[in-house]
């Protein structure tokens, strides 16, 4: 009998949804090893700011292009991954050239990214916080049950897409085009 496996990378969704600085979606690749150890990259697409005003915009777009790109913030707020790459990015989103963010990693461990490991039934948990977009695994949820996304136990790669109900005011681009 083939059991299924549920990954967990919640942990990750916090990085680019603080204070005023917002996004469309969340996009999950894990590579996760037989030993429990594994790889993986986490897209943030269309990074912009939920406020009008000048003061806000400028001082987000600081703290993500200083803080966040520049400087260790990613390492304290995700001590357990070894952040192998940080970049922003110009893509096309729903038609439009936005500019998005990606953070590659390493991990020693599945559980250093929130994955609780059920070893009765060898799962693994993932229950998204936003709304699915798309995954390779099976969606057990929907608006009234417990959101579960499942993956066959042999599978060692696990991709998914939620998307944010954020209200973009400003994209973070004409600001990253300044400095480019």
């Amino acid at each position: 009998m083939r059991t299924l496996a549920v990954v967990l990378v919640a942990a990750l969704t916090g990085w680019w949804s603080m204070g005023c600085i917002v996004l469309s979606a969340h996009q999950w690749d894990v590579r996760l090893n037989e030993d429990g150890t594994g790889s993986g990259t986490l897209v943030f697409h269309n990074l912009g700011c939920d406020e009008e005003d000048d003061s806000t915009y400028n001082a987000d777009f600081k703290l993500l292009y200083e803080d966040y790109l520049l400087g260790d913030s990613l390492d304290a707020d995700y001590p357990k991954l070894n952040i192998t790459k940080r970049e922003l990015f110009r893509e096309t989103w729903d038609g439009e050239e936005v500019l998005s963010g990606k953070m590659s990693f390493t991990f020693s461990d599945v559980e250093d990214l929130g994955v609780y490991h059920y070893k009765p039934k060898n799962l693994y948990l993932y229950r998204p916080s936003e709304s699915l977009q798309s995954s390779n695994g099976f969606f057990t949820g929907d608006e009234t049950t417990p959101q579960v996304i499942l993956w066959e136990d042999s599978e060692r790669s696990f991709q998914l897409t939620t998307t944010t109900t954020s209200t973009i005011a400003r994209s973070f681009l004409p600001k990253w085009k300044e400095i480019e």
